[in-house]
């Protein structure tokens, strides 16, 4: 390794520690000691030069910079095996969605939702998860229909899990800080579509809360739940849980909670495969919405 160092860089002239200061050891020879001290003072900064620090770059004798040395073929197999392991793992990731998104169509929405949390939320012991366990009651199915997350199929299947809970419109809560259905869903960006896809249902007087970080500050969300019933809700985890548990957003009028479950972001991670999500989301659900539909009419149901 030294000798390859010694061939692919220069090296520069060791430095002394006198009386706290640096000084450049003596060159051997006499003669080109002053060109060699002015050189060293260049490419170290000693002088002023513009490469300062202990992270400059080394450069040749001429002031280009060194050029990078090829990896070795160990280094080259090692990332390879890297990335044909990322491979596989996005591709497994993929046919895992796929069968879930048949399973969630079939009627077995309740199945993926709990397999998918207990891996996600492995913290819990088996008596806590057992305690927050949601059964075939507790989730709104859209049996029949199988959907890949597209927002043109947000509709048609929102009318089917409106009907599963037993209610056939979606009423305004009476009283403020209170959302009929709330959907969370992984990112702002995903959240805005999410509104637009509810616009066959937007009438005049129809409200959403925008209960996501894009554009607006939980203060200012506050103070729009402190006097507004809306008819919808649309969030990201953490926003929501913090007006939950900031007395602003309440569930006790909440009659379904859509999880943005098939859909994938641009670098293919679904709900729950989105690490800073996924964490927000899993106490979001054991501290909030599990118990909630447990003990109330709120049902739980997957997009």
């Amino acid at each position: 390794m030294a000798d390859s160092l010694e061939d692919d860089w220069e090296i520069p002239h060791a430095l002394d520690v006198v009386g706290g200061k640096r000084a450049v050891a003596a060159a051997s020879d006499s003669s080109d000691s002053s060109s060699d001290s002015s050189d060293d003072d260049a490419s170290t900064g000693l002088n002023g030069g513009e490469n300062n620090g202990p992270n400059r770059k080394r450069r040749r004798a001429d002031g280009s910079p060194k050029a990078k040395a090829p990896a070795s073929d160990k280094q080259v197999a090692v990332a390879a095996k890297a990335k044909q392991r990322k491979s596989n793992l996005a591709q497994k990731f993929a046919q895992l969605q796929e069968q879930n998104r048949v399973r969630i169509g079939e009627g077995k929405g309740v199945e993926v939702f709990w397999e998918t949390f207990e891996k996600a939320h492995s913290k819990l012991a088996p008596l806590q998860l057992d305690e927050i366990r949601i059964r075939d009651k507790h989730y709104a199915s859209a049996d029949g229909y199988t959907h890949t997350g597209d927002l043109a199929q947000l509709a048609p299947y929102l009318d089917k899990a409106v009907s599963a809970t037993g209610r056939h419109n979606i009423k305004k809560p009476k009283q403020p800080g209170r959302v009929r259905i709330l959907f969370l869903t992984s990112a702002a960006t995903r959240a805005v579509d999410i509104v637009r896809g509810l616009k066959p249902y937007k009438r005049p007087e129809t409200k959403i809360a925008h209960l996501f970080a894009k554009h607006k500050k939980v203060a200012e969300q506050k103070a729009f739940l402190e006097k507004s019933a809306c008819e919808f809700g649309v969030g990201t985890p953490h926003r929501v849980r913090a007006l939950i548990e900031q007395g602003a957003l309440f569930l006790d009028s909440t009659t379904l909670v859509v999880l943005d479950f098939v859909w994938t972001d641009k670098k293919k991670r679904a709900l729950f495969e989105v690490a800073e999500v996924r964490d927000e989301l899993c106490v979001l659900l054991e501290k909030h919405i599990l118990p909630a539909c447990i003990s109330s009419s709120l049902r739980l149901s997957l997009f």
